[in-house]
């Protein structure tokens, strides 16, 4: 099928190709069409051959990185608007690549159902910058974080980070051990805030809740962060299409829950904390 002749030309700038062909398939609307680029070198040729007009891009790539690439765009003066995808919660820090064009910054793993979202406003010119809500906020409404762990050394690992980053004073952490547990909670009228949810769990395995989850009204639109011993790339499909916000590879020691617990610190909070104080 064609797509419209007014449809919105996006560029993908993504090294690992699983990344990228994944992004496009899940963000795939007939009003959109996409373009390829493995680093920023090929972003620029695509640039010069095509009106793009919006760019999704990486920040480590090999030959170009993404920073470098804003970099040029600002030189060149192009007027093209950016969303940066970041494993790194540094650049959110960097005032120095908060170009004008410069219209928002994800985390890895990507919560596509928010990049969405801020794709739709950039398009469609409601929204010149990404606004993200005060965290501090969070200390006097404590954002709600339902976790459906079975594993007590697991959630050991979790929590010990949570506190270490002294994120308990922003997120109170409500845990599961099963899915029905969960289910009924939800169902009970307990509201989260964010999920955390295990995929590998006897009975009604978290991919089962997350199906769950998406049919129910209060929840169907609460981020839900995927954990799994295994990144697959069925399970990612899986995940996503189930109404998942991300999908994360579980983390083994406390070094690894620490990166996990920063992302939350520099990515979702923020965002949890713009819906829970309007």
């Amino acid at each position: 099928m064609s797509k419209p002749e007014a449809a919105v030309k996006i560029l993908v700038v993504e090294d690992e190709s699983m990344v990228r062909e994944l992004t496009i398939e899940i963000l795939e609307d007939p009003n959109f069409q996409f373009y390829e680029a493995e680093n920023g070198l090929e972003a620029i040729q695509c640039l010069n051959s095509n009106d793009i007009d919006l760019i999704l891009t990486d920040m480590t790539m090999p030959k170009m990185s993404g920073q470098q690439l804003i970099e040029h765009l600002h030189r060149e003066n192009f007027k093209i608007p950016v969303i940066v995808i970041t494993a790194y919660s540094s650049f959110v820090e960097d005032e120095a690549f908060k170009y004008e064009f410069v219209k928002g910054y994800y985390g890895k793993p990507i919560n596509f159902e928010l990049l969405k979202r801020r794709i739709q406003d950039v398009t469609d010119h409601t929204e010149a910058t990404q606004e993200f809500g005060n965290v501090d906020g969070l200390k006097n409404k404590r954002a709600k974080l339902g976790y459906l762990e079975d594993d007590d050394n697991d959630f050991n690992f979790f929590y010990n980070s949570l506190t270490k980053q002294n994120l308990d004073q922003f997120v109170e952490v409500i845990r599961f051990n099963t899915g029905e547990e969960l289910l009924k909670a939800v169902d009970d009228g307990q509201q989260m805030d964010i999920f955390l949810l295990d995929y590998h769990l006897p009975k009604l395995t978290g991919l089962e809740v997350l199906k769950s989850l998406k049919e129910n009204q209060m929840a169907q639109n609460v981020p839900k962060i995927m954990l799994t011993a295994l990144h697959g790339e069925e399970e990612m499909r899986q995940c996503y299409a189930a109404g998942a916000s991300s999908f994360v590879v579980k983390p083994w020691d406390l070094e690894d829950w620490d990166n996990i617990n920063t992302s939350l610190k520099n990515f979702w909070l923020p965002q949890i904390a713009g819906s829970i104080m309007d």
